[in-house]
């Protein structure tokens, strides 16, 4: 079997990335519940 020096390279890549998307679901969420609480805007449930 060869050592591909590529695959640890995409695998911390790949990794990076969602925590990327991780992070950033997380900030505009964070932001849409402080918009909501700032403004006091109902939310119809």
């Amino acid at each position: 079997m060869e050592f591909d020096p590529a695959w640890p390279v995409e695998s911390v890549r790949t990794r990076w990335r969602a925590l990327e998307r991780d992070w950033q679901s997380v900030v505009i969420g964070s932001v849409i519940v402080v918009l909501v609480v700032l403004f006091e805007i109902p939310i119809p449930w």
